[in-house]
């Protein structure tokens, strides 16, 4: 078992798994919410390097995901009813132990997490200091269109099932949009080692199930009504990182249009920086150190 290894417990029926790498002298707290289809300790790189500056990192899985099905046993296609709600809840209770320790917390979030992460704002706010999206998309009306398309597919008794359709239209569709592809996951990187080490490891990739693709959907879909950022500070600090070839973030113009979103919202502290010939994981490309010291800077 690592020795990183980290147990959250939620309740007495349910403990997710992540990660936490501690600094020999913290001055505040990284909580990092993980994209769909990964896991936490694809995150190490960076949690060392910002051990190194004087942050705790934590980290979590997904349901069904990651650390979850190694060391909690869960099958990977169990994502239980209002499942983008539920772990938002436990996002919250596990911020607040984290806080404990009377130092600053800020979230980071990638891809699935990014939204995850929007949402925990809304429902938290002033539970994190700052925030950082990663890998994140903007209003869009194809998250209304993939939610009907999930409520007229899933049914109770299919929810645990995997599903074609859904996944073309999501992970399928940003892998159709890199030309001359060497492996599906190409979308993901310009940085071939990560992508095979992505592709080696059992614990990345699909297939994920319908039900996971219907509580995201609708969760996603929901994500941007005005009236959910009512409670949230005007002045707290958010930086939207993204790669201006990811295809996640429609390559720039999605995550654009969040930064539009948010400025139009009263949102005065919002930065945004967009990073040329790097895809969906940024923080996994080859010149990912300026990335890391992009996020240094503005959690300093």
């Amino acid at each position: 078992m690592d020795k990183y290894l980290k147990q959250y417990e939620i309740s007495t029926l349910l403990t997710l798994y992540g990660a936490y790498w501690p600094s020999f002298k913290a001055d505040a707290n990284v909580l990092i919410v993980t994209g769909m289809e990964e896991h936490a300790f694809r995150y190490q790189d960076f949690a060392f390097f910002l051990n190194n500056e004087g942050f705790d990192v934590y980290s979590v899985d997904y349901y069904g995901q990651g650390e979850n099905i190694t060391y909690g046993g869960m099958v990977k296609q169990e994502v239980p009813v209002n499942a983008f709600e539920l772990f938002v809840e436990h996002l919250g209770q596990i911020a607040s132990d984290i806080k404990k320790d009377g130092k600053p917390l800020y979230i980071l979030g990638h891809s699935m997490g990014s939204f995850l992460t929007q949402r925990f704002l809304q429902k938290f706010p002033g539970l994190a200091s700052k925030a950082v999206v990663v890998g994140s998309n903007g209003p869009s009306i194809l998250f209304g269109l993939g939610k009907c398309v999930a409520c007229l597919t899933v049914t109770k008794k299919n929810r645990n099932k995997t599903s074609k359709l859904l996944a073309s239209l999501s992970i399928g569709s940003y892998a159709k949009s890199i030309k001359n592809a060497r492996t599906p996951a190409d979308w993901l990187s310009y940085d071939e080692h990560n992508v095979d080490a992505f592709l080696n490891n059992p614990l990345n990739g699909g297939p994920s199930s319908k039900g996971f693709y219907q509580e995201l959907l609708k969760g996603t879909n929901s994500l941007y009504k005005k009236k959910r950022f009512d409670a949230v500070d005007r002045d707290l600090p958010i930086l939207f990182l993204a790669g201006q070839d990811d295809p996640v973030g429609g390559h720039g113009k999605g995550v654009i249009k969040l930064h539009k979103f948010y400025k139009k919202l009263g949102f005065n502290n919002v930065k945004l920086k967009l990073y040329p010939h790097m895809r969906h994981e940024i923080l996994n490309e080859t010149k990912k150190k300026e990335v890391f010291a992009d996020v240094l800077k503005f959690l300093k």
